[in-house]
């Protein structure tokens, strides 16, 4: 008990340097009266006290608060260094208090001067944590639950609130798939346990719960009081069907009582991309290509190519320069609370602008919070916030790589030959196929600088949530509290495409326009929800050890999604060149058609818990719920879910009175069943209504409808079955470690196939299947303070096992899967295996002799020069049946380390994350690895290519030129490489000036900062990131980097006003 609340004590060091000076100033009263003290003192003489709290160690407490008895209006906190001064009558009494501390109050009686020691309040009340539908003492906490607080992601330089989550908590990992503006990580609680359905986390805002991750992603930062990661099935399954994938619950800062406080933050910076792919520069491209043609007998076609080298006559333009720039960011955000001890208010309003890395790319968001909070009465509170967010994001697509057409403005700029300069003397942008055909170059090749420009894919939304709440307490312990929330979703999305782009017939460019390149469309939706939620919990103590906390509730919710699209669009901005149609100024676009769709379904649960401890040493809690919703067949539409957990507190037994050094020893067992509702839309139990086929009578053909599948009523929820095993320790007054050992077994939905017997559909959507996912998480925390110093840190570790328990129909595998769009059959997923396996052919060498071509089994027509395969299967062959495994994207373990340096007035913060093990395939590098079209290549392929019998390179780059360029670029472990890294995640640096220096400039606080975000990456891979991923954040096929959108480096400048 004891430990936990150094603990406390310990972590608000590390946030209140920042804020204590600057909000203690809040307390003190603008003018002081006599109608502010009581009766008694009225004849008081009004006096200035000042003085210094400590702990027992001799350590300055940070924050304290001192406050006068009887006028808590009238009151401080103390700075960074455990000073305080008040105004105060001479015959007042000080009362001083803090967590974890004994409260202790002194009769002034004329004095001015104290030193004031606190002591530790082992019976005090420890932190709070917030759970589903309520909170509790942490210490009564017999789940595994982790936190986060608000002011360690507040400050950081970051589109959003999952990236900020990188590296502060075991159990979660964050993959940064784009680097694109405002674009999330893909969240994972202990792992993927669903196939076809999704693996996101619930999210529960303010509890509102939803599985929308943009609506948790909107929030503001600077918003956010602190957030709760609930990892095990016990401290979820009070959410039922949502929580199979764990929960994360935000709070977000509500108002406070006293003198209106103002803060007012702002950031200015820029980002970068953090690193380059190495391809090669003009003099080595060009020795290169002249060799590939000496080796394929063509060089004397293209003479120009040896003159151009001889005369160096030739630019060296790095096209990843071109593409890329050093982008602007800005953000700014106002934050207002006060009120009095009946009515308490908060607003906020924030703004964003962040450019992208990339050309014609960028991000804006617009935010407004309120709310308020009145004590209508002593046993009732009504309450009510709104949050409104106004986003518009210009997106473009990075992705691709191919050598038929190299699709993908990354792709594009590695593979783009550096002797050609970016734009034309006239103007026009450099295209070969219109420029440099001459030189036998891809004419199939984009100008990437082109395709930025000349297209605008733009998505506006406007997201509101309001929240309505009523409380009564009619009876000591019992609360009776009802909620409204409602929230809306606006969003339309304009596409178009210039007349500049090359087109199909690779005449269109600024000088000559393509009118049929003209494309674009519009869609647009709008969705809400309506989510009610009543509780009533009793919260009792009893023969003052018995504590009981019970609480019965329902939820309904009720969600409309309406979307439609036209296909193309026109107005006086962006023409559309139609054909056939009154519209006749300009001709060659094809007309297409529009579309739409509506969704909703209706959800209700009943639900109840109770928590009782014995004195804090053993505590017990149970859950149950009963979930019913419209996704699932009418026979399966109800479901039950359940926990169970128990906790011993160890140290509170008599028999550890004596042991000092060791504050906490807590072991914690659970067990319980959640659910997974994310199973694709609404209707995933009913089959589908299809017209491609016509009936014809006579010469008249006439369309059928017919259904495309199976309906199946008895379509339910996943569930995920998890069991936990937790140790808690506390060593030294200064030490913490966390230790959870966990086993989650998810039963899936997934589509199991039957007899197509009546020419429809072979298979039906069913609950068949099973994930397992068990591992260890570690978590080691710790403050040093001494005098003028403290270092906070936080050190997280965790590993996951994935496998594939079974699969519908006794299915020993899923279909093979693709590694972009030109490698089949890579991504494999077996039963008895974790997901995502990569199966490619295993490069042993290259064909270095005649007498190697008749040794070795050739893949296909090869030649000296070639590449050599391993014949894994020993037919004498090189096929698809060589390929074996060589690898999986899971990593062995992740981690994550924070740490927070103070000394004085200055704050340094140093964020580092990584992992260990797991593999990325560079599907990209197909488009750029010693193709024919003599493109660009990586440097290791150009460099490292074989040239000779006694000069063969690295033993994984074939010749340039040769004629055999399927057998060479096809899915290899040429391609394939580790994907372990180790990131320095976050740098923050802050002063905060001295209050007297604050006071001379009419402000209370201020604090200055720098900050940089994504500073290096330490790893072994030549692509841009690790964690970048075709299919997004699918679970069966992942690790496939087929150029996605860089990750930023950011630096941003800060500062901190408090008013």
């Amino acid at each position: 008990m004891k430990t936990k609340l150094i603990r406390i004590t310990l972590c608000s060091l590390s946030l209140l340097p920042i804020l204590g000076q600057a909000e203690m100033k809040n307390y003190l009263p603008t003018e002081i009266t006599t109608e502010m003290y009581p009766e008694d003192i009225h004849q008081s003489e009004i006096i200035e006290v000042k003085g210094v709290i400590l702990d027992q160690t001799g350590t300055p407490v940070i924050g304290a608060t001192v406050v006068e008895k009887g006028n808590t209006s009238n009151g401080t906190v103390t700075d960074i260094n455990g000073n305080f001064i008040l105004k105060i009558a001479s015959k007042g009494t000080l009362v001083i208090s803090y967590i974890g501390y004994t409260t202790q109050e002194i009769t002034v009686d004329g004095k001015t001067t104290f030193n004031i020691v606190l002591e530790e309040d082992t019976n005090a009340l420890e932190e709070v944590v917030v759970v589903g539908y309520g909170a509790i003492q942490k210490r009564s906490v017999s789940t595994s639950i982790s936190t986060v607080k608000g002011g360690k992601i507040s400050d950081m330089p970051t589109s959003n609130i999952s990236q900020s989550l990188v590296g502060m908590s075991s159990g979660i990992s964050l993959q940064q798939v784009s680097g694109e503006p405002g674009a999330a990580p893909a969240i994972r609680i202990r792992g993927a346990g669903s196939i076809n359905s999704g693996n996101d986390p619930l999210f529960v805002i303010d509890g509102y719960p939803t599985t929308d991750a943009d609506l948790f992603n909107n929030i503001n930062p600077s918003d956010i009081a602190d957030i709760q990661i609930l990892k095990d099935a016990a401290s979820s399954a009070i959410y039922g069907s949502k929580a199979g994938n764990g929960v994360i619950i935000v709070t977000t800062k509500q108002g406070q009582s006293g003198k209106a406080k103002v803060n007012f933050s702002t950031q200015v910076g820029w980002s970068e991309a953090q690193n380059y792919v190495d391809v090669l520069e003009a003099d080595d491209y060009l020795d290169m290509i002249i060799e590939a043609r000496t080796n394929n007998g063509t060089i004397d076609e293209y003479p120009q190519l040896l003159e151009m080298r001889e005369s160096g006559n030739y630019v060296n333009t790095n096209w990843q320069d071109a593409i890329f720039r050093n982008a602007l960011n800005y953000r700014g955000t106002l934050t207002v609370t006060g009120g009095t001890e009946n009515l308490k208010y908060n607003f906020s309003t924030n703004y964003q602008n962040e450019d992208g890395i990339l050309l014609n790319s960028y991000y804006r968001r617009t935010g407004i919070k309120g709310g308020f909070e009145a004590n209508l009465s002593k046993k009732v509170k009504l309450g009510a916030s709104f949050n409104t967010t106004y986003s518009k994001k210009r997106a473009q697509q990075p992705t691709g790589g191919n050598t038929e057409d190299v699709t993908g403005v990354i792709a594009q700029a590695l593979t783009m030959p550096p002797i050609l300069p970016v734009y034309q003397a006239n103007g026009d942008y450099t295209q070969i196929a219109q420029y440099y055909s001459d030189l036998g170059l891809n004419n199939q090749l984009r100008n990437p600088v082109a395709n930025l420009l000349e297209n605008r894919n733009d998505t506006w939304a406007i997201r509101t949530m309001a929240n309505a709440f009523l409380e009564v307490k009619p009876i000591k312990g019992l609360t009776l509290r009802t909620s409204v929330n409602f929230t809306t979703n606006s969003a339309k999305q304009d596409y178009y495409q210039s007349a500049y782009l090359l087109g199909g017939s690779y005449t269109g460019n600024k000088s000559t326009p393509d009118l049929t390149s003209i494309d674009g469309y519009r869609l647009s939706g709008f969705g809400y929800n309506t989510y009610w939620s009543t509780t009533a919990t009793y919260d009792v103590t009893f023969n003052e050890k018995h504590h009981l906390n019970a609480m019965l509730g329902y939820d309904f919710e009720y969600n409309s999604d309406f979307e439609v699209q036209q296909d193309d669009r026109t107005d006086s901005d962006n023409p559309i060149a139609y054909t056939n149609t009154s519209i006749t100024n300009v001709n060659g676009a094809n007309l297409w058609t529009g579309s739409s769709n509506y969704s909703n379904y209706v959800f209700d649960a009943m639900f109840a818990r109770l928590i009782y401890d014995y004195n804090y040493k053993y505590v017990f809690s149970g859950s149950v719920r009963r979930d019913r919703s419209s996704k699932f067949g009418p026979a399966k539409r109800a479901g039950w879910f359940y926990s169970g957990s128990l906790a011993w507190n160890i140290t509170e037994e008599e028999f550890m009175k004596g042991i000092d050094w060791l504050n906490i020893a807590k072991i914690r067992a659970s067990y319980g069943i959640t659910g997974n509702d994310q199973i694709g839309n609404d209707y995933a139990w009913i089959s589908s209504i299809s017209s491609d086929q016509n009936v014809v009578f006579g010469t008249t053909a006439i369309p059928t409808y017919y259904p495309s599948g199976y309906s199946n009523r008895q379509l339910g929820w996943e569930k995920n079955k998890q069991i936990d095993l937790g140790f808690d320790f506390g060593i030294f007054n200064f030490l913490n470690v966390v230790i959870d050992l966990y086993k989650r077994t998810s039963d899936i939905v997934m589509p199991a196939n039957i007899p197509n017997f009546n020419g429809i559909s072979g298979s039906v959507y069913m609950n068949s299947g099973q994930i397992e996912n068990k591992g260890v998480e570690i978590q080691v925390s710790a403050n040093v303070t001494k005098k003028d110093f403290s270092w906070d840190t936080t050190l997280s570790w965790s590993k996951n096992n994935n496998k594939i328990l079974s699969l519908a129909n006794n299915q020993k595998q899923l279909a093979n899967e693709s590694a972009g769009t030109k490698w089949g059959n890579v991504i494999r997923n077996y039963v008895g295996r974790p997901m995502g396996d990569m199966y490619m052919l295993k490069v042993i060498g290259t064909f270095n002799t005649e007498e190697d071509l008749a040794n070795y089994a050739t893949n296909g027509t090869q030649d000296i020069g070639d590449l050599i395969f391993e014949d894994y299967n020993k037919d004498g062959k090189i096929d698809v049946n060589d390929y074996q495994l060589v690898g999986n994207y899971q990593p062995d373990f992740t981690f994550g380390w924070n740490n927070t340096f103070t000394y004085k007035n200055i704050d340094l913060g140093i964020t580092l994350d990584g992992q260990v093990g797991g593999n990325v395939i560079y599907a990209a590098a197909r488009a750029f690895s010693l193709n024919r079209y003599d493109d660009n290549v990586l440097k290791e392929s150009g460099l490292g290519r074989w040239k000779s019998p006694t000069e063969t390179g690295n033993g994984l780059s074939h010749k340039a030129g040769t004629n055999n360029l399927g057998s060479n670029i096809g899915p290899s472990t040429r391609y394939l490489y580790d994907a372990d890294f180790l990131r320095i995640r976050n740098i923050s640096l802050g002063y905060t000036l001295p209050k007297k220096f604050c006071k001379t400039m009419g402000i209370e606080g201020l604090r200055i900062s720098a900050n940089i975000q994504n500073l290096w990456t330490i790893d072994k891979y030549p692509g841009y990131s690790v964690e970048a991923n075709y299919e997004g954040n699918s679970a069966t096929n992942n690790g496939v980097d087929f150029g996605g959108y860089p990750i930023s480096r950011t630096f941003t400048f800060g500062l901190n006003f408090n008013f």
